[in-house]
């Protein structure tokens, strides 16, 4: 399958930036809406039968990707290391030093290539030791990145306070949520695996710009215009596959003794206008960084998860995307 990468600007305020499932949701819906419930069908059968049409990333800012899910320095490596240092001084600097790796959400292309996809991990770890003029952590922004690199991901996230009524009343409900605001020139990235005609997907991806990707459509939030898109040629010469999606794996996919993975367990409700926001179930999902040794390599990982209610299929995008 050929790799694309997607880049995106956001035309509105954000709750967050969407993963894979989010975006799954909301192709499904511009699928449905513009090609019918025929093509839609399709498309999700290409997933379950394992011949997808396009299989796709969750969305990170441009040239940002996942902090790989591995322990860079151990406790018990972090403790020894401290306590060969002699005075006081320097054991709470070195403390505090490592304390920012814990922090830390992203990396930059140029740590991808050079040490997650060519399996050196263990050479960084070393180099972020003995060579730390080499690197940048940006610490309000969650980035480690080569010194000589530029990359950047500026927001400012806000509390904000709303009312809504109620559909079978006058009563006002108060809510709290996040809003994330970025600049005019920030830039975001899907990548996007497929051996079809890139003009299909290049269309259903330009009209997220015009219905929005998850909570708060309605209201003109989450919107992104598809800017460009671009061959990616990374070659991932790591044994381990590193997520770039949430993935629920296949029966015995991964050999999880020799991969270094973080998960979540969460409840997911059906959209409203579908199920009427009822549970769908509780999913568990390996998540993004994840770097987990594949019984067979392959183009991705994970599957499909369809939930039957009421008569209805309810689908859950558990596809783990990997360069």
């Amino acid at each position: 399958m050929q790799t694309y990468r997607l880049i995106f600007s956001s035309v509105s305020v954000l709750n967050q930036i969407p993963d894979a499932q989010t975006i799954f949701g909301a192709l499904c819906g511009i699928i449905k809406k513009k090609d019918g419930e025929k093509v839609l069908n399709a498309y999700l059968d290409s997933l379950r039968t394992n011949e997808p049409w396009f299989v796709h990333s969750s969305m990170f800012p441009l040239d940002l990707f996942p902090f790989p899910s591995e322990n860079l320095f151990s406790l018990e490596f972090i403790e020894k290391f401290i306590d060969s240092q002699k005075d006081g001084e320097s054991k709470l600097f070195l403390f505090s030093e490592f304390k920012k790796y814990k922090k830390l959400k992203y990396v930059s292309v140029g740590i991808l290539t050079e040490y997650i996809l060519s399996g050196r991990l263990d050479q960084l770890r070393k180099d972020l030791l003995t060579k730390q003029e080499k690197f940048s952590i940006i610490e309000d922004q969650e980035i480690l990145r080569l010194r000589e690199e530029t990359i950047t991901f500026q927001s400012v996230n806000v509390l904000s306070i709303r009312n809504s009524i109620r559909k079978d009343s006058l009563d006002k409900d108060l809510f709290y949520e996040s809003q994330l605001f970025v600049p005019k020139d920030q830039q975001f990235q899907v990548l996007v695996k497929t051996d079809q005609d890139i003009g299909r997907i290049r269309l259903y991806f330009s009209l997220l710009e015009y219905t929005g990707i998850g909570s708060n459509r309605s209201v003109g939030m989450n919107s992104f215009h598809l800017e460009n898109i671009e061959e990616f040629h990374f070659e991932n010469q790591n044994e381990r596959a590193y997520l770039l999606s949430k993935c629920i794996p296949e029966k015995e996919e991964f050999d999880f003794e020799q991969s270094s993975y973080r998960v979540d367990s969460k409840l997911f409700r059906g959209s409203n206008t579908y199920v009427y926001g009822d549970y769908v179930g509780r999913f568990t999902r390996l998540l993004e960084g994840s770097l987990c040794k594949p019984a067979k390599k392959k183009e991705y990982y994970g599957q499909l998860i369809s939930i039957f209610m009421d008569g209805k299929i309810i689908d859950h995008y558990g596809i783990g995307m990997v360069v």
